[in-house]
């Protein structure tokens, strides 16, 4: 995903200079028409229907057969929304991603708006923040796991979450302050880093407390971190359309803290039903 942002501001300014915006925004969703056909052949519902699943990577997951799952009910439903786990991570996610759509939404026009890029030059400085997230997704998934096999699940998740987010929400803030276009870049760079960090801990810590109900309780995470979203596009639309760009970043940095002050108060020792804990 993050590499597919990196490659989008490069393409965006040559495909607009042959084809203009409205032929550039054609032919970059083309690639979205391709991967749904190929997801409509290749993907399937569960690990034990894909052909390319061997019998010994099947042994490995602690999963029931095809079919004797209880189905999904409104109970099951509204016991995870009331999940206090799944909501403080969902929240927690609505609060980093709003850092996260500040960055991937907004830092390209920042850079040409305030820092003056144009041309090609633009292009290539909006790919940097994206190629730092996805570094940082890739690693904090990696440092993730590790923690969690060394310091157990009430601990392992938290620590990445705790460290990098009020570091991102810094160097949000080092970002406006510093005098030099290069070094904003450098600034943004680091700031999605610290955020991406985070995906593996989010998305494996609601894995865990969920347990069999993993797919709704995901939902609801995804959609908490969808909402973030929403409510970023029109306050930075206001404040950077006024010229506001500091308070847009400032606002960032309080929702990045907000997000890791969340992970206080998560406990991933346990899954939300001990009667699931046999699935995960």
């Amino acid at each position: 995903m993050n590499l597919g942002g990196a490659l989008t501001p490069l393409l965006i300014v040559l495909l607009t200079a042959h084809f203009g915006w409205q032929g550039a925004l054609l032919w970059v969703a083309l690639p979205a028409v391709v991967l749904t056909a190929l997801w409509a052949w290749y993907g399937r519902d569960t690990p034990q229907q894909h052909t390319a699943v061997t019998p010994a990577e099947l042994a490995e997951l602690p999963l029931p057969p095809v079919g004797s799952r209880e189905p999904m009910t409104i109970a099951r439903l509204v016991r995870i929304l009331g999940n206090r786990n799944v909501l403080l991570l969902a929240f927690s996610y609505l609060c980093l991603n709003y850092a996260f759509y500040l960055l991937s939404s907004w830092s390209f026009l920042y850079l040409v708006q305030v820092r003056h890029f144009s041309g090609l030059e633009s292009g290539i400085a909006g790919m940097l923040p994206w190629i730092g997230a996805g570094i940082g997704a890739g690693v904090g998934g990696y440092v993730s796991d590790w923690l969690v096999m060394r310091i157990g699940f009430r601990f392992g998740y938290h620590l990445i979450p705790m460290c990098s987010l009020p570091l991102a929400g810094l160097l949000l803030l080092v970002c406006i302050g510093v005098p030099t276009p290069y070094a904003a870049v450098c600034s943004l760079v680091l700031a999605f880093l610290s955020i991406e960090l985070n995906e593996g801990a989010y998305w494996a810590a609601t894995m865990r407390v969920a347990g069999a109900d993993t797919a709704a309780a995901t939902g609801v995470l995804n959609t908490g971190g969808n909402i973030g979203g929403i409510i970023v596009q029109p306050v930075v639309g206001a404040l950077s359309g006024s010229g506001h760009w500091q308070a847009a970043f400032v606002s960032g940095a309080v929702f990045a803290l907000l997000a890791a002050l969340c992970w206080l108060r998560v406990n991933c020792e346990k899954p939300a039903s001990s009667a699931l804990a046999s699935v995960i």
